[in-house]
This record gives structure tokens, sequence and C-alpha cells, in this order.
């Protein structure tokens, strides 16, 4: 999969970045900020080179933030076992029906 720079839901765009300084200093693989639709990746977190997977179940995860945030389901967006689940699953479905991307 590659990383997209921008995504859209509904009409509002999402900017996704990398920044590892911003991940670290929040102790965080990804972080999604609502006020501004922004979602930050690392690539290296704490020394540790992110591997394409974990990078992309990261990029999912913080997506499942902000669709459930769009929906005012902030209570489902704040559980986290929740959003890990669904990132990881959807994960290895789209590896599954994409296998060459």
């Amino acid at each position: 999969m590659q990383i997209p720079t921008h995504f859209y839901i509904g009409k509002k765009k999402y900017q996704i970045l990398f920044d590892t300084e911003e991940c670290e200093d929040s102790q965080a693989i990804g972080l999604f900020y609502e006020d501004d639709r922004e979602i930050y990746l690392t690539k290296i977190y704490q020394g540790k080179k992110q591997t394409k997977k974990e990078i992309e179940s990261t990029l999912l995860h913080e997506i499942f933030h902000a669709l459930f945030t769009s929906m005012n389901r902030k209570e489902l967006s704040d559980d986290e076992e929740l959003v890990d689940g669904l990132a990881i699953r959807l994960h290895q479905v789209l590896k599954y029906l994409y296998p060459n991307k």
C-alpha cells in the first residue's frame, strides 16, 4: 500500500504527514489531530525503523480515529483496543485483496 499525502471524508480533507519528532514528543507511532485534520506518522520510533506493515497499520489506525470522530462517535474513537483491532484486520483484508500493493 502506498501512503498518500491526504484523503477525504466527505468534503473534509485530512493531511498525512511524516514527522518523527512530533510522534516522539507524544510517545506515539501515529497521531490524529481532530481540529487540524492531520495524521502524523513516523518511520523511526525510539530508534527503531518501522516496517512497511507497521506504518500501514498505523495509518489505518489513525484513519479509524478520523472516521469515528467524523461520525460524532468519540467514545468509539477513544476505544484504542477497538481502533487497533479494526486497523490490523483491515490491513490483513487489504493485503489479501491487493497482494502486490
